[in-house]
């Protein structure tokens, strides 16, 4: 099987795979299990995708990177993460807003 192609991110940044993994569907609504999540991970990587998406918004996804690549270490040194954040949506999902100010960017970095 073709693995995916490659591009350097900006100048003189990493390799990464021209099409990324994005985690939101494996972290929103119905989900399984951690290890059967981390298999979707793994098949991501075999197949030659090393450009991982997550977001503060995307349920536990940046929870479950962290749980995978703590329990598979030697995965890390194989993908590259970018997250996003600035979106707050209240608990019931019905208010969204945007923050940008300083001390949210300090906080969701802390806790990505």
């Amino acid at each position: 099987m073709a693995k995916v192609p490659t591009r350097q991110l900006g100048k003189n940044g990493p390799q990464v795979s021209a099409l990324g993994y994005g985690s939101m569907t494996l972290s929103l609504g119905n989900r399984a299990s951690d290890e059967e999540r981390f298999k979707v991970f793994d098949r991501a990587i075999e197949l030659g995708c090393t450009f991982f998406d997550t977001a503060n918004i995307y349920g536990d996804s940046e929870e479950l990177l962290g749980k995978y690549f703590k329990t598979y270490p030697e995965q890390r040194k194989k993908v590259f993460i970018a997250t996003k954040f600035g979106e707050v949506i209240s608990p019931d999902w019905k208010t969204f807003s945007v923050r940008g100010d300083a001390e949210y960017v300090h906080q969701a970095s802390e806790r990505s």
